[in-house]
């Protein structure tokens, strides 16, 4: 027989949104198989031009392997400026032990980016005890008051080998002090030009041997590609796609596609994984809103 806890985590000031921490024990002492946990942010009566910030912090009751991340928006998607979950509980691999700055499980846009590692073997392990940080950034820019839900569904089982996800940009990370939106990381775009090139300002310098299993990346309007590269060679290069959600379709955030590897990749430590992301906007537009993110899920356990 299988027990399923739910538990109601807290109001979130100023919308009453709430944490469904669905978690699924076997009878005994038996590690949990299926762990569900659902972040909900109802947001109502959102003006134009308001910006709304909303966080929480839940500690893991039982421990689990995250092979799932699924955002959810019912409403206008342009609301959505970005959301983010971090993790106290695991090193940040790219900017180090030593790092005021957590380490990122998972991150969207408004293209609601998702990742999905239930055919692989993987999944981010959470220990009992650690700490997951979200943050939501809501951001009105239309002429009209708008309404709707923004829901984060992360999932987890406890028989998987363990992956970790690193999360950069092209704006060094590392450099940001911590704040409760989030870490900014977007650039500027200057006017007078048409096409603009940015590789990382502090490329990620692979701290031990390890498996590239999947990756992906995020870029903002008017982004058009994002190339990963080791070693000064391209490895791979993703371009902006029609999102698979038509709602979200190039609303502030590009799509870019999470991929599994079909034959992963060998990383040594001290390996350089820098990125190139172009954009390309009107010659006459200045434009300080560029973002390019991307993640690596990397498997440093199985050398």
């Amino acid at each position: 027989m299988r027990i399923y806890f739910i538990i109601m985590i807290g109001l979130l000031a100023g919308i009453g949104g709430y944490i469904v921490y669905v978690l699924g024990v076997s009878d005994g002492d038996v590690p949990a198989k299926d762990i569900e946990m659902v972040l909900e942010f109802p947001f109502k009566n959102v003006f134009p031009g308001e910006e709304r910030y909303f966080d929480k912090s839940i500690v893991i009751t039982d421990a689990t392997y995250i092979f799932s991340s699924y955002p959810q928006i019912t409403g206008n998607p342009a609301l959505i400026h970005h959301g983010i979950i971090m993790h106290s509980g695991a090193e940040n691999r790219y900017c180090g032990a030593d790092s005021p700055v957590m380490s990122t499980i998972t991150a969207t846009g408004t293209e609601l980016n998702e990742y999905n590692l239930e055919d692989t073997p993987y999944g981010v392990f959470l220990k009992k005890g650690d700490q997951l940080y979200m943050s939501v950034h809501i951001s009105n820019p239309g002429d009209k008051i708008e309404s709707g839900m923004f829901k984060w569904t992360l999932r987890g089982s406890a028989n998987r080998k363990p992956v970790g996800a690193t999360y950069f940009g092209v704006v060094d990370f590392c450099k940001i002090e911590q704040k409760k939106s989030g870490v900014p990381y977007e650039f500027v775009i200057p006017s007078g030009i048409t096409r603009y090139e940015k590789t990382m300002e502090r490329p990620y310098i692979i701290p031990e041997d390890g498996t590239l299993v999947a990756w992906g990346g995020h870029l903002h309007t008017y982004g058009i590609s994002l190339t990963f590269i080791k070693n000064g060679k391209e490895m791979d290069t993703f371009f902006a796609e029609k999102n698979t959600r038509d709602s979200v379709d190039r609303v502030r955030s590009v799509y870019i596609p999470f991929r599994i590897l079909d034959v992963p990749i060998s990383l040594k430590k001290g390996d350089i994984i820098d990125m190139r992301a172009v954009y390309e906007k009107p010659v006459e537009l200045f434009y300080p809103g560029a973002m390019a993110n991307g993640y690596l899920f990397i498997d440093f356990e199985s050398r």
